[in-house]
């Protein structure tokens, strides 16, 4: 559900079975290595809670490092877990259920091929919930003409404000953004240029060669 476009059941959040307990895992992988600006996990599903929160980043497939974790109070309702110079105040339209906190490491965050969050921690005798997660960031360098079209083709018919993200179990990735903030935007015409860019070189190549009679061989 967390991945659905259907709003009807991306409102049903992800709930675990009533005999599941902390810790639970759940593991993202990205179609291409991601820059990690911000996360959103919403951690409420009605009166379920979860109160406690891991993020664990990977660099290879199968190395993981903790990037952030916090726990909640019976006030706030979920995170934003944030880089260290993100502009706070583009990311306060949250509201004052959120706690925000500050990413530990950097370099996990440059260059992500996966997100591994564990739920290690529950309200009373809640069941592990999630409302919804969002993975704000940008491809850590240009794409080519092929890897944009293939992103492009998977995000289309997305709705919302979809981060970037792949679970493994589900073929679906989404670069779309409804409402796109300055930093976002920055990305976009860079990666437009850079596709521009590439469109020109493959029209220039695709042309015939002129070669001067004075440097063709007799022969």
């Amino acid at each position: 559900n967390l991945l659905k476009n259907n709003a009807t059941k991306k409102n049903n959040g992800f709930l675990a079975e009533q005999f599941v307990r902390p810790p639970v895992f759940i593991t993202f992988e990205f179609n291409c290595n991601i820059r990690i600006h911000h996360i959103v996990i919403f951690c409420k599903v009605g009166a379920q809670k979860t109160s406690g929160i891991e993020l664990l980043s990977s660099l290879n497939k199968g190395e993981y490092e903790t990037i952030g974790s916090g726990v909640l109070s019976e006030s706030k309702d979920g995170f934003v877990f944030h880089r260290y110079d993100a502009n706070i105040v583009d990311l306060n339209n949250f509201g004052d259920k959120y706690l925000y906190r500050t990413f530990k490491s950097s370099r996990h965050l440059s260059v992500a091929q996966g997100l591994k969050l564990k739920i290690f921690r529950t309200s009373g005798t809640s069941v592990p919930a999630l409302g919804k997660v969002e993975i704000w960031g940008m491809p850590n360098k240009p794409l080519n003409c092929n890897e944009v079209l293939v992103v492009n083709e998977r995000s289309s018919g997305s709705n919302t404000q979809n981060p970037v993200h792949k679970d493994i179990s589900t073929p679906h990735t989404s670069l779309s953004v409804h409402l796109k903030p300055s930093w976002f935007r920055d990305l976009n015409k860079s990666l437009r240029a850079q596709q521009k860019s590439n469109n020109s070189i493959i029209n220039i190549s695709s042309q015939p060669i002129s070669i001067p009679e004075d440097f063709i061989d007799p022969i």
